[in-house]
């Protein structure tokens, strides 16, 4: 986020409360999560699964994360927030929430139509500059797809984990006798081809986008996207799984997987 922010000029624009909610909502923007998708708990319970404050409808997990992130700032054991002014309590508030529920990848296309209307008055404008709120929350949002654009070995280990978290789920639904929710079956499920549509998709086009928005300050990261991109169309599973080694707990349906999953992060957000 803060590199997003520097390149791209979002960063010097902002005052210094500005500057921490950016950090702050970056830092908090998965606060709690238990490894398992919004609709898995939404299935499941969420209240009866350990996330007891979860009575949203929609965006459960991201409304969490905003929730917790700012409780936990407003602990006086904390202390982070003293001395702000009601007005200046709300502003900070309202702006922290909002870049965190802009991870929320149900409103992944909003945010492309944004970056298309904003190029748009470029282009009629070149002087125009983007809504600071809006442009805060292209940042987290992006980084928060920003392993596309990470060095390719690094990459890679993103392209694992995310994964082997959709792949346990699956697990775990299989195991309670759930159907498996897409991309979550480690059986017919593709890890390239998913890293694949995740670039050709959904990040390629973000981060086309945001250069567009922003010329002449991404220019590596999307060289890297590209190159990424041809790595995975040379790639197999196998390629992929041994640059970390096989993981023993990869057989479906394993007693502690069912425990773990089941209760969907039940012990990590006591």
């Amino acid at each position: 986020t803060n590199a997003l922010a520097t390149c791209t000029g979002t960063m010097a624009r902002l005052d210094a409360w500005e500057r921490f909610g950016l950090l702050s909502a970056a830092l908090c923007h998965d606060l709690e999560h238990p490894g398992v998708t919004s609709a898995f708990l939404s299935r499941m319970g969420a209240s009866a699964h350990g996330y007891k404050n979860l009575i949203f409808r929609d965006a459960l997990l991201e409304k969490h994360h905003a929730l917790s992130a700012l409780k936990l700032m407003c602990d006086r054991d904390v202390g982070i927030l003293e001395g702000l002014s009601s007005a200046q309590y709300y502003q900070f508030r309202s702006s922290v929430s909002k870049m965190i529920l802009a991870t929320d990848m149900t409103r992944h296309f909003e945010y492309i139509n944004h970056l298309k209307e904003f190029s748009a008055r470029r282009d009629e404008d070149p002087a125009v500059e983007m809504d600071k709120q809006l442009a805060m929350e292209l940042m987290v949002k992006c980084a928060d797809a920003s392993n596309a654009i990470k060095p390719a070995e690094v990459a890679r280990r993103w392209t694992l984990r995310v994964t082997d978290e959709f792949f346990d789920q699956g697990d775990a639904e299989r195991c309670m006798g759930m159907e498996v929710s897409p991309n979550c079956d480690r059986f017919v499920t593709s890890r390239v081809a998913l890293a694949t549509a995740f670039i050709d998709y959904l990040a390629g086009p973000l981060f086309t986008l945001l250069a567009a928005a922003f010329p002449a300050t991404l220019e590596a990261p999307l060289l890297q996207l590209a190159a990424n991109r041809a790595s995975y169309a040379l790639s197999s599973d196998l390629d992929l799984e041994q640059s970390r080694g096989v993981r023993d707990s990869d057989s479906a349906c394993s007693e502690t997987q069912t425990e773990e999953r089941g209760r969907a992060g039940h012990s990590s957000v006591e």
